[in-house]
């Protein structure tokens, strides 16, 4: 039977909950028109997303769908990724902390899993691949020079699938990022990547050494803090960045066919670049999406006007040491079978904001391996100072193809040249080594120093006339 009475109190309880509930999102609702304010919710499905997080004890706290989803009560997630209402945004916020395997920086970054909570389902260049993500970068650190800190706001990194791992007997699946896409003091900076041998095949493809950084490239929109919007499409061969309604920045070359060989997956988020304990960045997202259904763009023929024929363009790569890169400002300058890492300076330099320096102990050198024709006279210049005592000199030497042993350089030596003009400390003097590259499609630059610590610069290469 039931108790009328004890029924009668309940329905009365929930009335009046009902009444109060109804109260207060009346008066809440006023409190907001009086206000003014719109309180927006970002555009982004995270169903597809796991979130590395800068916390955690051995390695950084990861978050998979579909916990993610619950970002916005999540105790770990909420200091680092959470929505601010009054413009639709969704907050990563990061600083030097945790770190994963493969690098020295922390972030706060998503990561796409095609199949929900499972990193072992990803693409390739030939399925393609679309990201396009409205973002802004509202507050970032300073440096001790009073330039903005810089964070890595979008990537494409690659993957080894694990019959690949197992090929080459790497202990996990990670390969390089193909595409970084920085923000850095207000522009857009675009880091590729590019295969040292573009001759290589099978397993000399699949080693992270095997490819190094190209020379980036800088949107020349200014985009300071605002929001800007940002599309990657991915197609078999080929990788275009859009930077709102801007021309593209199109890669369509070797090094992109050649990486049709590994599985990839799209980044997007803070990955913080800076190692001061101080230090921290913002980044909102307002709206992001990825597709693999996308086809490649159709190409255009054009009536192509008769040209002379023109030798291609061979080039060092970091030339200058001006790229902070991976290896600070060392990078495709180290081969450590030879000697010790080249080091850096900041003056006195002959351009730019760095040089690279030898000390008199002469137990360092700076390497690197440069693509040629065969057959075809060059002519490599640089530009060089030595300190005036002790009595000393710098040697460049080129070899034949990629030399790492000591006990190779003299059989693969091409052509050395001494220089020692040690008329002053601190003034650069241009210098010239010309040689004919032979039976060589690969050439190795040596500079190595003798008795007193020497500077050098301003690096080029190209076809003698």
């Amino acid at each position: 039977m039931v108790n009328i009475k004890k029924s009668n109190d309940l329905r009365s309880i929930v009335l009046k909950v009902t009444y109060l509930s109804l109260f207060c999102l009346v008066i809440a609702s006023h409190a907001w028109a009086q206000s003014g304010k719109d309180y927006k919710l970002p555009n982004i499905d995270l169903s597809h997303w796991k979130v590395t997080l800068p916390i955690g004890d051995k390695k950084p706290i990861e978050v998979s769908p579909p916990e993610i989803l619950g970002y916005a009560t999540n105790a770990e997630l909420k200091p680092f990724m959470y929505n601010d209402s009054t413009d639709g945004s969704l907050v990563f916020y990061t600083y030097p902390g945790a770190t994963t395997g493969n690098t020295k920086y922390s972030r706060t970054e998503l990561r796409e899993q095609m199949v929900p909570g499972d990193n072992n389902t990803n693409w390739t260049f030939a399925q393609g691949g679309r990201m396009k993500g409205t973002l802004s970068v509202p507050d970032i650190s300073k440096k001790a020079d009073g330039k903005f800190d810089r964070t890595i706001i979008m990537q494409i990194h690659g993957r080894l699938s694990n019959e690949q791992k197992e090929l080459i007997g790497q202990k996990d699946n990670n390969a390089p990022p193909i595409l970084k896409i920085y923000w850095h003091n207000g522009y857009v900076r675009v880091k590729t990547k590019v295969l040292k041998d573009i001759n290589a095949t099978g397993k000399a493809i699949l080693a992270t050494d095997a490819w190094g950084d190209d020379e980036g490239y800088n949107f020349p929109q200014y985009v300071g803090h605002e929001p800007f919007t940002l599309e990657v499409l991915v197609t078999e061969g080929r990788m275009e960045i859009k930077l709102n309604d801007g021309k593209p920045k199109v890669y369509e070359n070797i090094h992109m066919r050649k990486w049709g060989v590994f599985e990839n997956y799209f980044k997007a988020g803070n990955y913080f670049t800076s190692l001061d304990p101080k230090a921290y960045a913002y980044v909102k997202y307002y709206a992001l999406e990825v597709d693999h259904n996308v086809q490649a763009p159709v190409k255009v023929e054009k009536k192509k006007k008769k040209k002379k024929e023109k030798s291609s363009k061979v080039r060092i790569l970091n030339g200058g040491f001006d790229q902070a890169g991976e290896q600070e400002y060392r990078d495709h300058w180290i081969n450590k079978s030879l000697g010790g890492t080249v080091q850096i300076t900041s003056k006195p330099v002959q351009a730019g904001e760095k040089a690279g320096k030898l000390p008199a102990t002469g137990d360092r050198i700076a390497y690197q391996l440069v693509s040629v024709e065969k057959n075809k006279d060059y002519e490599l210049s640089f530009y060089y100072t030595l300190k005036t005592s002790p009595k000393g000199a710098l040697r460049a030497t080129i070899l034949a193809g990629d030399v790492n042993s000591k006990a190779q350089i003299e059989n693969a030596t091409i052509v050395s040249e001494v220089f020692d003009n040690q008329s002053a400390n601190n003034e650069y003097v241009r210098a010239e080594v010309k040689f004919n590259s032979g039976d060589n499609d690969n050439i190795g630059i040596l500079m190595a120093n003798e008795n007193v610590e020497c500077r050098f610069d301003s690096f080029q290469i190209r076809e003698s006339k």
